[in-house]
């Protein structure tokens, strides 16, 4: 008994003593683009630079890291722009490729071209997704007549069901491809949701610098604001201050803390929290799904393929190396480029990513010469595949939404402060969830938190509101008599 309050009046002491000692009013945890933009909301919007960023990585730009690949420069955490962000990148200069979804080529694994086929499957997907649009309006947030239900349910009710190899190409092209999990793990109200807003098919290939999108924010933020491979991997907060200890030991203090992983970091325990976060902001980082985008990238010395802009697998194995993007299609990269992206996204992805590059190139070169034929594909001269679902910076590409949950609820639970920790995940920004803007939202959403906390005493306190449910109605049984 003696020894146990002997070590709570350490650590007591220690807690208070750091506590007096601050190294910045707030600290910001991740220095991707929600963190940048966190910070910069602070400086811009509320003139609060007393603040510091820890970066687990040597660059300050989180998901827009760049590779050089092929006397070219791609950045596989952001090849594509979606609706939101386009008008600024536009106005940025970022170099974009209108992609056009309907120029494909698709080969079985006989190498047989069976593209008349797949546009006729594709055009019954279409139609059986347009068929059940309504259904995002109809989905009430308590008594849902019409319940939220996975959405290759609702594909299945609206008729269409992926049977054949086309089938499941074609689905995984039209949904996978843009979601990074597959038709079971993803809410029917959400999706349509994002259909209504027309966040997809429409998306553009980024050719140009994407990291100029950050690059005005950095500089605002002077160098001995940042902290360069400062992995966090616990926060402590007390009553007085918040503790953020990195990987090699160092303690960080702040009187609040912006909290930017991704639902993935917090779910593999790549940051603990002491003490727990409360139930309800747990269960809710526990719905979402981290979906995975992984790209391959392969070199040639000759072009041996179609000259449309993707060219489909079409194989029973659903999303088994199902997509390539074709670089030298018109308006992408200049004839010569010789480079093919193949695409994997969830449980394909995590599989692969645990075989070696070595194991990964033999299948992918082994599809290409089923679709191709032996002699026509030789092995690449440059490889390389991004590993996102086993990366623990991030844990997947972008975040899903979960089945059955009212989506301005599960956000607030997200983003809701818990005490002196304020939240900037990027699945906490309504409809644009899973893109760069969502990042943006969540950033100045915390910002705007944290300054009212700090300059006007408005410290937000959130809980969950269980009361907005009606009770359910109750059945009355017919007397038969």
């Amino acid at each position: 008994m003696i020894l146990r309050w002997l070590l709570f009046a350490s650590f007591s002491v220690h807690v208070f003593a750091v506590c007096d000692d601050p190294n910045a009013q707030v600290i910001i945890v991740g220095g991707g683009p929600a963190g940048i933009y966190a910070a910069t909301g602070l400086i811009e919007q509320h003139g609060i630079e007393d603040f510091l960023m820890l970066e687990e990585t040597d660059r300050p730009e989180g998901y827009l890291y760049p590779i050089d690949f092929g006397g070219l420069s791609f950045r596989p955490g952001a090849l594509y722009g979606l609706t939101p962000i386009k008008p600024l990148m536009m106005e940025l200069g970022i170099g974009l490729v209108a992609t056009d979804n309907s120029s494909y080529t698709v080969y079985n694994y006989n190498g047989e071209d069976v593209t008349a086929e797949a546009r006729e499957r594709e055009a019954a997907y279409v139609a059986a997704r347009e068929k059940g649009l309504p259904l995002a309006d109809d989905i009430d947030r308590c008594l849902r007549p019409r319940p939220d239900i996975p959405y290759k349910a609702k594909l299945g009710v609206n008729g269409w069901v992926a049977k054949s190899d086309i089938d499941k190409t074609m689905e995984w092209f039209n949904f996978d491809f843009n979601e990074g999990l597959s038709t079971r793990d993803v809410s029917t109200g959400w999706t349509y949701r994002q259909a209504m807003a027309n966040l997809f098919p429409d998306k553009c290939f980024i050719t140009g610098r994407a990291r100029i999108i950050l690059d005005g924010m950095l500089e605002q933020i002077t160098p001995a604001r940042i902290a360069l491979n400062s992995r966090t991997v616990n926060v402590t907060q007390t009553d007085e201050c918040v503790i953020v200890t990195t990987s090699d030991g160092t303690e960080y203090v702040g009187e609040y803390a912006i909290i930017t992983n991704s639902v993935g970091v917090i779910q593999n325990g790549g940051v603990t929290f002491e003490p727990s976060l409360p139930p309800w902001k747990s269960e809710e980082f526990f719905r979402y799904q981290m979906g995975t985008l992984d790209a391959i990238f392969l070199k040639f010395d000759t072009k041996f393929w179609d000259d449309t802009e993707y060219i489909l697998h079409a194989t029973d194995r659903h999303g088994y190396y199902p997509a390539f993007l074709n670089l030298e299609a018109e308006g992408y990269h200049p004839a010569g480029t010789n480079i093919l992206i193949g695409f994997l996204t969830g449980d394909e992805a995590y599989r692969a990513e645990h075989l070696s590059d070595e194991e990964v190139q033999a299948e992918v070169i082994g599809v290409l010469r089923d679709m191709y034929g032996e002699s026509n594909v030789p092995d690449p001269t440059e490889f390389y595949m991004s590993r996102f679902a086993t990366d623990v910076d991030i844990y997947g590409s972008f975040s899903a939404y979960p089945i059955g949950i009212p989506p301005e609820d599960s956000q607030m639970r997200l983003k809701g402060p818990t005490g002196r920790l304020y939240f900037a995940p990027e699945d906490a920004a309504d409809i644009h969830i899973g893109n760069p803007f969502g990042s943006v939202l969540d950033g100045f959403f915390a910002a705007g938190g944290v300054a009212g906390c700090i300059q006007n005493q408005e410290c937000d306190d959130y809980t969950p509101d269980r009361s907005i449910c009606k009770p359910r109605p109750v059945k009355q049984r017919k007397n038969m008599n």
